[in-house]
């Protein structure tokens, strides 16, 4: 319990409430464990609440009529999040769905809005909150409007497999799972990625990946073309 009493004090808008509303809220939070896959909150579900990720990640995905899926965001370990639900009785615009085996932290809005309602500070802190999801969507639209694929493809290889220009890496994300992310198909990804391995960039197999030439596909990943 003190773990999270001191987790959540240094957390944005929880550390701006009273320690006695902080420990009150550490006994108010219900805790949820979840397999890989699974879906924690439906689009267009009204779901107002807030969670803290204890263990593990969670994607917010957006799907189309047509089936297709988007990762818009990967919420990490140790970081809070909630849907506009939690101020109004609109709908998830996302689902939340598991990208690995996950336990979290969850307050209903009745356990926490009316401390923050309470405390300008804290409301304060929202709006900053609010104001830096917007500029993320914001990098994501302009990303999927303006950056050719193979820049965002370049890009998320460096990011997910940060450590392997030392060594090759064990390959943890399927091609669905990168196509979702990055807003395509996964025959697309295939083929960017064949093509990654003919110029050389990367070492790719069924189980890991290594960097060839990562000062290359750096300057891939910062083009715009």
């Amino acid at each position: 319990m003190k773990r999270l009493i001191d987790h959540l004090a240094k957390l944005p808008v929880i550390k701006e409430l009273e320690l006695e509303q902080i420990k009150a809220l550490s006994q108010l939070a219900a805790y949820k464990e979840y397999d890989k896959g699974e879906t924690i909150a439906h689009i267009g579900e009204i779901w107002p609440n807030l969670l803290i990720v204890d263990k593990g990640s969670i994607n917010l995905v957006k799907t189309s009529s047509e089936g297709r899926t988007l990762t818009l965001r990967n919420v990490k370990q140790d970081e809070p999040f909630w849907a506009h639900s939690l101020f109004s009785e609109e709908p998830m615009p996302v689902s939340l769905i598991t990208a690995e085996k996950c336990s979290i932290y969850l307050w209903h809005q009745s356990d926490f809005m009316p401390m923050v309602d309470q405390n300008t500070k804290a409301l304060k802190a929202v709006c900053e909150v609010l104001s830096k999801r917007v500029m993320q969507c914001t990098q994501v639209i302009d990303d999927l409007a303006f950056q050719h694929l193979s820049s965002r493809l370049a890009r998320m290889l460096l990011n997910q497999f940060e450590g392997a220009d030392q060594a090759p890496v064990p390959r943890d994300i399927t091609l669905d799972e990168m196509a979702s992310r990055l807003g395509t198909t996964r025959e697309m990804v295939c083929k960017l990625l064949y093509r990654f391995a003919d110029d050389d960039l990367i070492t790719i197999t069924r189980t890991e990946l290594y960097f060839n030439n990562k000062q290359r596909l750096e300057k891939i990943a910062h083009s715009n073309h």
